[in-house]
């Protein structure tokens, strides 16, 4: 993460890149866990100071050394993700995309468009195999991708979407799909679908961006890296000095063997091989996101700081627990090289937080700002390989290490700009992970809308019991934040 920050600093020092533009990527790679505030500030230090350029990633020696293989090293992400699609082969990890096309739509260019962006990214073009006993990556040329394009009645798009989002097979590329209907003569609706193992939200920003050029004749920067380069420089940045420091640190915050906070279910795991998601959603005005944002920058701390220690009250208080450990979902590119890159980069991270009645929501805000802080520090480290350390510590060989995950969504699709064609997305895409009970996402949107969404099984709770959950979070949100200072005792939570 030094080494893309560094770059990015550079650049700006050297006029090469915009302040403002520059501030956006800094936060954006901090996944908003630094305010505008500290990365400005971070931007002015860097033009007075000689910044060291020999602190940089060994990604081209990576490339430079690097040969054409048949077969390449997966990370552990994506074997935990392969495994589970060989379990259930579900849609739980498939990532569709709709968008409403009105105009003079030139379809045979839309082919074109997407095959050359299939071209550019090898990730896109990436299958599964069991090579000498051990899962590895291929990849696959470009000549069998092609868009599929039929008639329809715009009535049917709930069941056109419903019928083209289905489970993949690892083994046979392109594990991305794209599917464009036409109601009538300037009416389109453009279906995608991608699995994540391939990719990630940030990446179908990547193909969207690449999309929009495209197709209006603009040329993208060249491809010279490619995700299986980067997968072979995470393999070995793991196994480094850096690397094994960023192992040292998450398994002291884990050195007693605590596994994960069990949450209390209104039925029984046992016996239950699939789960149904279903998703409760509340927007807040916008004056009252400007009150909250106001909140943070007066207080030193980012809203994704604000939103997940209300959280942590409301687990505290719901399972009447001071030791929680949740999931946080961060972007993992932490090298310049991958800013740009389809391909699959999340990594959980697994916050351990200590709630208790006696403290001041102020003073347990600041201490979830650290917790964050360290964390996003040392991110690299990947959370299944954790997971794994930790039950062979502990010899709970089938307990999660978490069953709730948290998600600050600050980066939009932003809108797709095609010359004359009206575009206009269906439904937005919400990042899920089948692995966890209960999931809350914050989206916090460059229209300035901020939702909050809870996520939840059906075969694991009822409606109101979450619906309790959702009216409790926002009611110790406006607590907190009309009066930081009061106990967490004495906040009104009726649960």
């Amino acid at each position: 993460m030094k080494e893309v920050r560094r770059y990015i600093l550079e650049q700006v020092a050297s006029g090469s890149l915009d302040k403002e533009k520059a501030a956006k990527m800094l936060m954006e790679m901090y996944d908003y866990v630094l305010s505008e505030d500290n990365v400005k500030e971070e931007i002015s230090i860097s033009e007075t100071e000689d910044l060291d350029k020999s602190n940089h990633s060994d990604f081209e020696d990576i490339i430079k050394d690097s040969q054409e293989k048949e077969y390449y090293p997966m990370l552990p992400s994506q074997k935990m993700i392969l495994l589970h699609q060989f379990m259930k082969r579900d849609t739980a990890y498939n990532i569709p995309r709709v968008l409403f096309l009105e105009g003079d739509v030139d379809e045979e260019k839309i082919n074109d468009t997407f095959k050359t962006i299939v071209e550019r990214h090898h990730a896109l073009r990436t299958s599964f195999h069991l090579h000498h006993g051990e899962y590895m990556q291929k990849i696959n040329g470009v000549s069998d991708f092609s868009i599929e394009s039929v008639e329809g009645d715009e009535k049917n798009i709930e069941d056109d979407i419903r019928s083209f989002v289905r489970s993949f097979q690892l083994d046979k590329a392109p594990l991305f799909r794209v599917r464009l209907i036409k109601y009538d003569s300037r009416k389109y609706v453009l279906l995608m679908d991608i699995h994540h193992i391939i990719s990630d939200r940030k990446s179908i920003v990547v193909l969207m961006n690449e999309f929009q050029q495209l197709y209006q004749g603009i040329e993208p920067a060249k491809t010279e890296v490619h995700y299986e380069h980067y997968v072979e420089w995470y393999n070995n940045f793991l196994k480094s000095d850096i690397g094994l420091s960023k192992e040292k640190y998450w398994l002291e915050q884990f050195d007693d063997g605590k596994m994960s906070t069990e949450l209390k279910t209104d039925y029984s795991k046992e016996g239950i091989r699939k789960y149904t998601e279903k998703s409760l959603y509340h927007e807040f005005q916008d004056d009252y996101r400007d009150k909250l944002l106001q909140f943070c920058s007066s207080n030193g701390v980012t809203l994704n700081m604000l939103m997940l220690s209300v959280y942590h009250v409301l687990l505290w208080k719901w399972l009447g627990k001071d030791d929680l450990v949740t999931g946080l979902s961060c972007q993992g590119r932490t090298i310049k090289e991958a800013y740009n890159m389809i391909g699959m980069f999340v990594n959980t991270l697994a916050i351990r937080n200590y709630p208790s009645g006696e403290k001041k929501y102020f003073d347990f805000l600041n201490e979830t700002k650290e917790i964050l802080l360290n964390a996003y520090s040392n991110q690299e480290y990947p959370f299944d390989v954790l997971t794994d350390k930790i039950r062979q510590k502990s010899k709970i060989k089938d307990k999660s290490l978490i069953n709730t995950l948290f998600i600050m969504q600050n980066t939009d699709y932003g809108e797709l700009e095609l010359g004359d064609i009206r575009v206009k997305p269906y439904h937005d895409y919400i990042e899920t992970d089948g692995r966890f009970d209960l999931q809350i996402n914050i989206f916090n949107s460059s229209e300035k809308h901020l939702n909050i969404c809870f996520i939840y099984s059906k075969e694991l709770f009822k409606e109101e019991t979450i619906k309790t959950l959702l009216n409790e979070y926002i009611s110790i949100l406006k607590q907190v934040v009309d009066e930081p200072e009061k106990l967490l005792n004495n906040l009104d939570i009726n649960l």
